[in-house]
């Protein structure tokens, strides 16, 4: 299928090398010409070729549905392969899951507790002070509980969540 940019492009040079009065006939054509599943826009609307200036049979103007589920899967087998593709090109990772009563920092000097998973993909319900809010996973950093690490005055935690430890040869 043609990205929105493409597709803009390719219909403005089609109206600009038409004629004239022509206008028509390259829209037909535009709309007749198929697609990467191998049928065009028109024939899924309507369930058979147009009549454009390439001869065709009578046979292939009569409408017929029968390749609907052959286009529902090149459709969802060429989903998939886009997907798979930007995920490799971009370097795509699934973030690991986080449990309930997780302490996280959202960011801008704000942290909560994980309550639960929201019905939305990859989301949370985050428990505040201000209240309870829904985050994405990928805006949640896991940092441990500060109740728990209140004993050891030593380490501290940076606002990304890394621990940092004195080193030993201060200890005199």
């Amino acid at each position: 299928m043609f990205k929105k940019e493409k597709c803009t492009t390719f219909l403005r040079n089609l109206l600009k090398k038409a004629k004239v009065g022509d206008i028509h006939s390259a829209l037909l054509a535009y709309r007749a010409t198929s697609l990467q599943s191998g049928f065009s826009p028109a024939e899924l609307l309507m369930g058979r070729k147009l009549r454009t200036t390439v001869p065709i049979t009578t046979e292939g103007l009569t409408p017929d549905w029968s390749y609907s589920r052959t286009f529902q899967q090149k459709d969802a087998a060429l989903r998939r392969s886009n997907t798979r593709n930007f995920n490799q090109c971009h370097r795509t990772k699934e973030l690991p899951p986080l449990q309930p009563n997780t302490y996280v920092w959202i960011g801008n000097d704000r942290d909560g507790i994980v309550e639960s998973r929201s019905e939305q993909p990859r989301s949370y319900n985050v428990r505040t002070p201000s209240g309870c809010v829904r985050r994405n996973r990928r805006h949640l950093i896991p940092v441990p509980d500060p109740a728990v690490d209140a004993g050891q005055s030593d380490y501290y935690h940076t606002r990304s969540g890394r621990l940092v430890r004195p080193p030993d040869r201060l200890n005199l």
